[in-house]
């Protein structure tokens, strides 16, 4: 039995679902049904051994690559060694990254809406997060929330490639994947980078998208449904579902207020920007467009 060889490890709320949609179309590509699998970075399933990992691609059926979309392995110091250790380096990694204070602003809103955030001022929140760090490790899977460690790429990144080679480590960008006039060359990027075929996608909406929601309760609940979102997502299409869910959730959510731009300015130079630079000297992407 088979074994992931393609992965996107990161990072959350940098689009990892939308990509995870596009590239399920495509016919060499196997993306299990829940898309993140957590073996390397979850000590209690990775206790669990290989032939658990196995079972998790079970019903891949001679596709070129097999996929894991786990968005906690880039943050996390001992993910990149297990990955190595378990599949080898001739292995393609995927690296969506989104500007640097939008991603926190998502994660800290998208916390908010899973109930797990009980604070609501998001730069006191930074503030306080900044001064509990400790490496990325956590107590579960929401504390602490490292809003800024998980923004901050470039330990991350650079540990990929070096583990396993630049030649097998992309960087995608989240502001060119939701564009409508650059996700066409963004996906190019990642097509020719698993020397595939291009396929036009027929899921391109910004998939689990964070928004405010109208009702905690109901939200919170369904989002908690895992019996019936599993029913649902067993009688659907992959496709089908994406777009009953994204529709779904809009219904329930109205949009969230964005940071101004001088606060956003303000946060990006005060915790980002020079990591944001050491980035830029590793990757072989423009990163002017989170400067904007």
């Amino acid at each position: 039995m088979r074994i992931a060889n393609l992965f996107c490890v990161g990072a959350q709320k940098a689009g990892t679902s939308t990509l995870a949609n596009i590239l399920a179309d495509h016919r060499d590509i196997f993306m299990p049904a829940g898309k993140e699998v957590h073996y390397f970075d979850n000590h209690e399933l990775f206790a669990r051994g290989h032939s658990w990992y196995e079972q998790q691609f079970s019903d891949a059926s001679g596709e070129r690559y097999i996929a894991d979309f786990t968005p906690d392995y880039l943050h996390l110091d001992y993910a990149p060694q297990r990955l190595l250790e378990t599949c080898g380096r001739d292995v393609k990694l995927l690296i969506s990254l989104r500007q640097p204070v939008s991603r926190a602003f998502s994660q800290f809103h998208f916390y908010r809406q899973l109930g797990v955030e009980p604070r609501d001022d998001f730069q006191a929140v930074l503030a306080e997060d900044i001064l509990q760090s400790d490496a990325g490790r956590f107590n579960s899977w929401h504390d602490p929330a490292h809003y800024i460690t998980r923004s901050r790429y470039f330990d991350g990144v650079n540990a990929y490639q070096q583990l396993f080679g630049r030649g097998n480590v992309l960087v995608v960008l989240f502001e060119r994947l939701i564009d409508e006039e650059s996700r066409a060359a963004e996906l190019s990027r990642i097509y020719d980078f698993l020397d595939l075929d291009p396929v036009i996608p027929r899921v391109v909406a910004h998939s689990n998208e964070t928004a405010t929601p109208r009702n905690q309760a109901l939200v919170g609940w369904l989002q908690n449904s895992q019996s019936i979102k599993s029913a649902i997502k067993a009688a659907l299409p992959r496709d089908l579902y994406v777009q009953w869910k994204d529709t779904l959730m809009r219904s329930l959510h109205r949009r969230r207020k964005p940071l101004s731009p001088e606060v956003r300015e303000d946060l990006y130079e005060l915790y980002f920007k020079d990591d944001v630079a050491r980035l830029k000297q590793i990757v072989d992407v423009d990163l002017s467009v989170w400067e904007r």
